[in-house]
């Protein structure tokens, strides 16, 4: 025990130290070459003398990383591991991620026992193009490949961080099936000395026809049977070359690589797999090129609607988050996650974002990306969510334009008593230390008051209030509803929207909450809870509030925003039978009458509502006309959600 105690602790100290020391290790050579009184010559030119440091740098990073896989080797043969090996989890097991609507109604169909393949059915390219791109020597080692932990060892040393792993086949499918997703040096040990006992209790075709029946592919898509059927539409059997190599280079990571979110990457990633099965003999040059050579084509045409929608991957993401598991684990663990989803928000968002009578043709006969949300003020709970593309619309960051100004400009300045509704201000054409912005139009009204400023979206106005808070006092204010800043963000340009990495849409609509709930905040959620397979509840939303801005303050830049809608850019949400708060928020892409985003958002005391159109690919043919402004056709889909 105390050896295991000691073992443990020197790992996880060498652990730290991969993290931190690198420059500590640099200079641990030099005190080794001091301590056994290596003479240099101080004749010998730098080159030798650099030689010399370079050796010895060699030899302690070497000495370092055997000192290191040896303790793991002794540990994992000697000590017992945290979790017991259990074969009965490794069996095929139903795939259940049962999500609940607000009413606890089931909104989702992923669910079913795999399909699950035969090893000796299968195309000899098919296993392979896993282990190439995964594990080479799989057929070599005994659970756990040395070679590749000392390189990676090396290599995090050398980055100062953790980012390479060195896991094999076995290792994955133990992570899979018996462990968490948490990154700790413990579940790492466990990972490594269970996948030497699968070594010992099943044959090597035997671990690779388990893995290849375990593994997620995305889409729901849970083993490599039911992977070639939801993407191409056949058994795994009849597999093509290229078609096992996309599947392959998928499992890394199901959303990044996934063809039908990322085809770019996709295309890449099945290329490289390609490429690794050449160069180990899987397939001859001329099969590499004539695969490399096809386009990936989805032969089983996949639709989000059928297979997993967009409020449901946004509530997977967040329960892996919530969880610290991968959606694999989630869904053989058997969990129920309720979420906030009402059926006649989510029914009313659909029906208008996937509306292309709601989207203006630009002059190529293209049309606009669209992403929606609505959130109850009250509970922050997102009550729909839904889109018109097919691309990450959970952390998609775009230019949030005039839509930011309540949040970051107007509500810090209300708060902090440097402006009311009616101080007035000189809108001028105006440079703010080499940074010209302009209206729109160039039109300039002279003296005229704050709540008109935010009726008419003016900018200049936005930038002199600004100076009269502080960049970062309003930075940090803004920060308090949820908006992230990146270090470069220091300059004016932030007033109008200018951020350098953007924000989601869920981030820009949830800072609107403390508005709407007398300047209380409360973070977007889409899980309520989330219990296990035998009804516990492990996760449960608190709704906790945090009071970031007076109530009176809420209630001023609410009327501000009122005013907003009655006469301002937001005037097709007056079309409603009662009142509503609203903003919007346009893009212009510089010098041209064309537009990368508009934004839109209106709100009532319950219900927070907000809409992005825009060109996400950033290519010419997608941009959108001047005409498609935030005001137009996005503040018409916000209307026609909110009146349900």
């Amino acid at each position: 025990m105390f050896f295991d105690n000691l073992l443990v602790n020197s790992i996880n100290n060498i652990t730290c130290y991969i993290k931190n020391s690198y420059y500590v290790l640099l200079n641990f050579a030099i005190f080794i070459m001091e301590r056994i009184n290596l003479q240099i010559d101080s004749k010998l030119n730098c080159m030798k003398k650099f030689a010399r440091i370079s050796i010895s740098i060699f030899i302690v990073l070497t000495l370092v990383a055997l000192i290191f896989i040896g303790g793991i080797f002794v540990y994992i043969n000697t000590a017992k591991s945290d979790v017991r090996f259990d074969k009965a989890m490794l069996e095929a097991q139903n795939t259940n991620i049962d999500i609940y609507d607000i009413d606890n109604n089931k909104i989702n169909d992923i669910s079913g026992k795999k399909a699950l393949v035969r090893l000796d059915e299968l195309p000899s390219f098919v296993p392979q193009s896993f282990i190439s791109i995964e594990d080479k020597d799989f057929y070599k080692h005994n659970g756990l490949n040395y070679k590749r932990i000392a390189k990676a060892f090396i290599n995090n040393l050398k980055s100062k961080s953790l980012k390479e792993g060195a896991s094999t086949i076995s290792q994955q499918l133990i992570k899979n099936t018996h462990l968490t997703n948490e990154k700790t040096i413990t579940r790492k040990i466990n990972e490594m000395a269970l996948a030497r006992e699968l070594e010992k209790n099943f044959s090597k075709d035997e671990i690779m026809e388990t893995y290849l029946n375990v593994i997620y592919f995305g889409n729901g898509a849970y083993g490599l049977e039911n992977a070639s059927q939801i993407y191409f539409g056949k058994p795994a059997k009849e597999l093509e070359i290229e078609e096992s190599a996309m599947l392959a280079g998928i499992i890394k990571s199901p959303r990044t690589y996934s063809p039908i979110l990322n085809p770019e990457n996709a295309l890449k990633r099945r290329n490289l797999v390609l490429n690794e099965m050449k160069k180990d003999g899987a397939i001859t040059e001329e099969q590499c090129n004539i695969a490399a050579s096809k386009p990936i084509e989805i032969k089983n045409e996949i639709s989000r609607d059928i297979s997993k929608n967009f409020y449901e991957e946004a509530t997977l993401l967040e329960a892996e988050k919530l969880l610290d598991m991968t959606e694999n684990q989630i869904a053989l663990g058997g969990y129920k996650i309720f979420t906030y989803q009402v059926n006649i928000d989510q029914n009313a968002l659909h029906s208008t974002i996937t509306d292309l009578d709601y989207y203006d043709k630009n002059s190529r006969g293209n049309i606009a990306d669209g992403v929606g949300i609505c959130i109850d003020s009250k509970t922050g709970g997102i009550t729909a969510f839904d889109a018109k593309s097919v691309y990450d619309v959970v952390n998609m960051k775009r230019s949030p334009g005039s839509s930011l100004k309540p949040i970051l400009v107007y509500a810090p300045a209300l708060e902090y008593g440097k402006i009311s509704p009616s101080t007035m201000i000189l809108d001028e054409q105006k440079s703010f230390g080499g940074y010209a912005p302009h209206n729109v139009g160039n039109k300039y009204y002279g003296w005229i008051d704050a709540t008109k400023t935010v009726e008419k979206s003016l900018n200049i106005p936005a930038i002199k209030i600004m100076q009269t808070t502080g960049i970062e006092n309003s930075k940090k204010f803004a920060e308090k509803a949820g908006i992230e800043f990146d270090k470069e963000d220091r300059s004016y340009a932030i007033a109008l929207g200018g951020l350098t990495q953007g924000i989601t849409v869920k981030q820009l609509v949830n800072s609107y909450v403390p508005f709407a709930n007398d300047g209380k905040f409360i973070e977007a959620k889409f899980i309520r809870k989330i219990c296990d397979k035998n009804g516990k509840v492990i996760y449960e939303n608190a709704e906790n509030s945090s009071q970031i801005m007076s109530p009176e303050t809420a209630y001023l830049m609410t009327e501000m925003l009122v005013s907003g809608v009655k006469k301002g850019t937001s005037s097709r949400l007056n079309q409603l039978p009662f009142e509503v708060a609203g903003k919007t928020g346009t893009v212009g892409i510089s010098g041209t009458n064309y537009n990368s985003d508009v934004w839109s958002v209106g709100y009532t005391p319950q219900k927070i509502v907000g809409v992005w159109l825009g060109n996400s690919t950033g290519e010419k043919e997608f941009r959108l006309e001047g005409r498609n402004n935030g005001g137009t056709f996005c503040t018409s889909i916000v209307r026609d959600v909110l009146k349900n």
